[in-house]
């Protein structure tokens, strides 16, 4: 995968970041201004989804950011299959548990899928024991809400 591309992932990553894990201090009030980072985020998240990642943690990355990004952008429901295809045959493969408990409850809020559940709750803890609390903190906390949204339906 080419910086630019890994430095792309990121970007939309630390952008829906700010909605999923942050409190958010100024919620944008100017549509404009939300127009044009829904647009943004779309464009990154189309251009990402076309490539893929040489390992599976840069392809870990990718989905990752595509996920994340699809939680604030407009959804595109063909674009979250793909990134759940592949998300499916790369997850296995991610030697980085932080990456992959994140991306094992990004997929589980798309598909509710008690063994990804199950994964994410289990790498939750591991690197809780490992000292990684706050690493991990705001991943366990966006667990819980989509737990506690699937309860609720």
């Amino acid at each position: 995968m080419t910086n630019s591309i890994y430095q792309q992932a990121k970007e939309i990553q630390q952008l829906a970041g700010k909605f999923l894990c942050e409190e958010v201090g100024t919620p944008y009030t100017d549509i404009e201004e939300w127009k044009e980072v829904q647009k943004h985020l779309a464009t990154c998240i189309e251009e990402v989804l076309k490539k893929e990642g040489s390992t599976p943690e840069e392809e870990g990355e990718i989905l990752l950011a595509v996920l994340m990004g699809y939680t604030v952008a407009v959804r595109k429901r063909k674009n979250i299959a793909v990134a759940m295809e592949r998300a499916n045959r790369v997850l296995k493969g991610i030697q980085d548990p932080l990456l992959k408990c994140k991306l094992a409850v990004l997929c589980y809020g798309e598909c509710f899928d008690e063994e990804l559940a199950a994964m994410a709750h289990q790498l939750i803890e591991e690197q809780k024991l490992a000292g990684n609390e706050v690493a991990v903190s705001a991943t366990e906390v966006l667990l819980l809400s989509i737990e506690e949204s699937y309860a609720a339906v």
